[in-house]
């Protein structure tokens, strides 16, 4: 449910990207993206919460009401950590301060989104995908009225934003309306607080790893290279979702602890990540010119993403599984050094010393060349460090897991799916490339290009459903639950 929601919401989220990037101009789009990263630093103390109901939830343990309520207090707090962000940001480039501080009404919104995300995640993590699916319907809807139809600009992505953010948040609140009606429980705050350090801490590399967009920002002055970026990251972020698939491993793991469940789960995320990728990368030309003509020559940029984001996803499906296993907060008497040896802290480290590592190095670059490049080459240094430095640190991470998990993978179904991939989404680029016309016209451009998309598509399931029995085994168990829920509401 999760990944269909999820590769549903890139139709949704296609229609909400084409939409902005075609109304905005560059400079806006470019504040469209620094605000999605300075949202990272309202809402990062959140974890705070959410790291623990999740965990209890799927335990069993009744802390889902003490942990709406202490959210949302401290959602005051990320609205500060927002703002001091945003001031930094407005006062050393060319972003607008004003459009900046509006943002921060989607901080207790996303407080709020998020803290029932965790709830439903510990208990049912299918219902998240309603949320998503509520989120993408209202987002789409509410910004082809205001931004599309009424012109209202970035002013108006923002309100569709906090719109979609509102409705999600209703709709997770709705599925999760049994785990918070016990009282309000102190000990589940005394817990939060006393143990603030590790959800914080494994919080810190996604606050590192947000001020890259702040440091081209602050180095260049300009903004107008963080649309580039945005457009490239809208295609090659696409694999990402992949990750989603492996949403329902970590509370199985925290549930049963059997590790059976981690291999069977790697294949069918390779079975989805290979052809996404492989899309991204097959498609980052015509997709970039759907989002705007303009971005057209990040084509490159989208491509060296799509290879970062895969390496990015795989190395999130095994933290999951890592932290799944553990049991370290199970120990009432588990002191400080306890945790700080367990697997809950060896993830974040990792993670801060990658983003450390990236940060520094893409400072230095920038400030040595940007005087001499012009925002494109820039965009393209930037993400090209960013790969460099993922490769050694997923190779570290796949050998680390290779310690706790026995990799019980079906290598020959793992080269299908590379080969079927490659073969099926390089033939539509060769085609694409020798046919497609780039009309300036959206409604002329795009029905070539899907109609290419879903040849791809169809060969790649083609092809691995004949070669492939896991794949015919999985299809079968979907239709057998599709239509064992139908028959069940008739």
């Amino acid at each position: 449910m999760l990944l269909a929601v999820k590769l549903l919401s890139i139709v949704t989220g296609a229609i909400f990207t084409i939409t902005i990037t075609r109304e905005l101009a560059a400079q806006e789009y470019g504040m469209w993206g620094v605000i999605a990263n300075l949202l990272v630093f309202g809402i990062v103390i959140n974890s705070i919460v959410g790291y623990w109901v999740t965990r209890e939830k799927a335990r069993g343990e009744d802390s889902g009401r003490t942990a709406v309520l202490f959210s949302g207090a401290f959602s005051a707090v990320g609205v500060c950590l927002y703002l001091a962000a945003a001031f930094l940001v407005g006062a050393r480039s060319d972003a607008d301060t004003g459009v900046l501080f509006l943002s921060a009404m989607l901080v207790p919104a996303l407080f709020l989104n998020e803290t029932f995300t965790a709830i439903n995640l510990g208990k049912r993590p299918h219902v998240i995908s309603y949320g998503f699916l509520a989120f993408e319907l209202l987002q789409i809807s509410a910004v082809l009225v205001l931004v599309y139809h009424l012109q209202a600009g970035i002013g108006g992505a923002i309100i569709s934003t906090l719109v979609a953010y509102a409705g999600s948040a209703a709709v997770l609140g709705a599925y999760a309306r049994g785990d918070v009606r016990a009282r309000l429980q102190k000990r589940y705050v005394t817990k939060w607080l006393r143990l603030f350090w590790l959800p914080s801490y494994r919080g810190l590399p996604m606050v590192l790893a947000s001020t890259d967009v702040i440091v081209f920002s602050v180095v260049t002055g300009s903004v107008v290279g963080v649309a580039y970026f945005t457009a490239a990251r809208a295609v090659g972020f696409l694999v990402n979702n992949t990750s989603w698939f492996s949403k329902g491993l970590y509370p199985k793991l925290l549930e049963t602890g059997r590790q059976e469940f981690f291999s069977a789960n790697l294949i069918r995320f390779f079975y989805f990540a290979f052809p996404i990728t492989a899309c991204s990368i097959a498609f980052a030309k015509p997709a970039l010119f759907a989002l705007n003509p303009m971005y057209g020559g990040a084509q490159l940029v989208a491509v060296v993403f799509s290879v970062q984001s895969f390496l990015a996803a795989l190395n999130l499906v095994l933290f999951e599984a890592l932290q799944g296993v553990e049991s370290v907060d199970l120990d009432k008497k588990a002191g400080f050094r306890d945790y700080v040896r367990s697997r809950l802290t060896w993830f974040p480290t990792y993670q801060l010393l990658r983003h450390g590592v990236y940060i520094s190095v893409l400072a230095a670059v920038l400030y040595a060349l940007a005087s001499d490049s012009t925002e494109l080459e820039l965009v393209l240094y930037w993400v090209m460090i960013g790969l460099a430095v993922e490769v050694p640190f997923a190779a570290y991470v796949v050998r680390r897991v290779r310690e706790d998990f026995v990799f019980g993978i079906d290598w020959a179904s793992f080269a299908k799916y590379l080969l079927a991939a490659a073969a099926a989404f390089g033939a539509a680029y060769v085609v694409m490339e020798e046919y497609l016309a780039y009309e300036q016209g959206i409604f002329e451009f795009l029905p070539p290009v899907i109609g290419y998309l879903a040849l791809a598509v169809g060969a790649y399931l083609g092809v691995t459903w004949v070669v492939d029995q896991k794949t015919r085994r999985l299809f079968g168990l979907v239709l057998c639950e599709v239509g064992g829920r139908i028959r069940g509401k008739k």
